[in-house]
């Protein structure tokens, strides 16, 4: 039976970059879904700009 867990992170594509994924199961029923950005990526830019200004 095919996982139907990593046919949606094998899908999974970031609309502003070549992203890479990485589907890690932690236990029985638990899956984390690592996605890595391109360094130049517009989204991945954004989220630092609001996890930094989050921190101020």
């Amino acid at each position: 039976m095919r996982n139907p867990v990593a046919a949606i992170a094998n899908h999974y594509t970031c609309p502003d970059c070549l992203n890479d994924g990485h589907l890690t199961q932690l236990d029985t029923g638990v899956w984390v879904l690592t996605v890595l950005h391109d360094p130049t990526c517009p989204f991945l830019a954004q989220r630092k700009q609001a996890q930094n200004g989050a921190r101020s």
